[in-house]
């Protein structure tokens, strides 16, 4: 028999109650939702196929496809495991920093700020009662812009240590543009320290005056460092 697929629909309702599945046909192991909505967020239509050799492990499993009117596509293989856990694995997920920043409501500096955002997340998992429990994964900003300059490209490697901080490693991935290198440790609790070393500052145009006046020199880099609660910063 073929179970429906409001099935699913109903099962990650239970475990994302912020998201919404309509128009959903096809059943429970292929099927469809041409409509997805994650708060206010309109994120398109979602694809699935499933992958039977999960159950033995208690878990259902789908390759899943997800992407909203060309604001951002989704797509990797995403498990449901009977015990309230959800696995992701290689996920890829492809968007614009500008579009992002505008639906999280974090525009509050004031910067004209864009990239394009390609990530990697090689293994996820995540619960309601634990949150996020492991994440590995690469960002990569490509053509980021600080309107009008161009500051280059980056990559973000990310991970949550044994602590239970989110440890991430940024460095830049061409020659050209701005030289920015150095880590982002959050907390559980939002307490976070940032410490980055710059160079080739020509490029940040007029902005270099304000980078210098927050940096010190460091030999032939600039040295910045920050310490703080993430969670107050991004009010």
């Amino acid at each position: 028999a073929r179970a429906p697929a409001n099935l699913l629909a109903s099962q990650l309702s239970q475990q994302f109650p912020m998201l919404t599945l309509s128009d959903v046909e096809g059943s429970f192991w292929s099927g469809r939702a041409t409509r997805v909505q994650y708060e206010q967020i309109d994120a398109g239509e979602l694809n699935w196929s499933f992958n039977p050799f999960e159950l033995l492990l208690a878990s259902w499993s789908n390759a899943v496809e997800l992407n909203s009117a060309k604001q951002f596509e989704l797509e990797g293989d995403l498990s449901l495991s009977l015990f309230g856990t959800t696995k992701f694995s290689d996920l890829r997920f492809q968007s614009r920093l500008g579009w992002l920043l505008e639906v999280s409501g974090n525009q509050q500096l004031g910067l004209n700020v864009d990239a394009d955002v390609d990530a990697l997340i090689d293994d996820a998992s995540w619960s309601e009662l634990e949150g996020i429990e492991a994440l590995e994964g690469t960002v990569r900003l490509m053509n980021l812009t600080l309107k009008p300059q161009q500051l280059g490209d980056f990559s973000a490697d990310i991970k949550i240590n044994e602590n239970g901080e989110y440890v991430i490693d940024i460095q830049p991935l061409n020659e050209t543009g701005l030289d920015a290198r150095g880590y982002l440790v959050i907390g559980s609790d939002g307490e976070a320290k940032l410490d980055m070393t710059l160079a080739r500052l020509e490029v940040l145009g007029s902005n270099a005056v304000l980078v210098k006046s927050l940096t010190r020199e460091q030999g032939e880099r600039r040295h910045f460092s920050w310490q703080g609660n993430i969670n107050t910063f991004l009010r």
